[in-house]
């Protein structure tokens, strides 16, 4: 089984117009669906769009005690992936740009606005940090989210309301920190 030990990093808006200009980077959409779940064990289902290819994945996602995922994933054909999109509850649409390691995601809502910004780095098994954070990230940073906090993952994030609350009361920490 394979454990994610991934870290998480929420961007403000900014970033966005240094993601345009990157040559390096490459990108694709995702949409992701999530089936009702049973106690911790999340159902997903992701769509990755690239170049005018469609690859369809089903994942089984369990937060582990220390704040790691187990995370097993399978390809599905079309057809199996459409039978469960029946049965899908949550949607989160997303771009996703690979960066040197680096995931960064851009949230979309239904009319293709950005609402949401975050980047994840996945690191070996027991390691608690990067061993750096590219300046595209790095300048952009609003907030960098404990391993174990429970807040950000993508199905929440999905709840334009909620992730707009979150993003607010981030933006006020921020500035009464300063």
């Amino acid at each position: 089984m394979p454990i994610e030990n991934e870290l998480k990093y929420v961007l403000k808006s900014s970033i966005e117009d240094d993601l345009a200009q990157l040559e390096e980077a490459d990108f694709y959409n995702i949409t992701q669906a999530y089936l009702p779940s049973v106690d911790d064990i999340q159902l997903r289902l992701r769509s990755i769009a690239k170049n005018d290819k469609i690859k369809r994945v089903f994942t089984i996602k369990s937060k582990n005690v220390d704040g790691t995922n187990t995370e097993i994933e399978h390809s599905l054909e079309e057809d199996d992936f459409n039978e469960l999109l029946k049965k899908a509850s949550k949607f989160v649409t997303k771009i996703r740009w690979n960066y040197k390691g680096w995931e960064i995601d851009v949230f979309k809502n239904n009319n293709e606005e950005s609402y949401f910004w975050m980047a994840e780095i996945e690191m070996p098994p027991g390691q608690k940090a990067p061993e750096s954070i590219p300046k595209i990230i790095s300048k952009h940073l609003l907030f960098s989210v404990a391993l174990t906090d429970n807040r950000f993952s993508s199905k929440k994030i999905s709840d334009i309301t909620y992730a707009t609350k979150l993003l607010k009361h981030l933006k006020k920490l921020k500035e009464e920190k300063q």
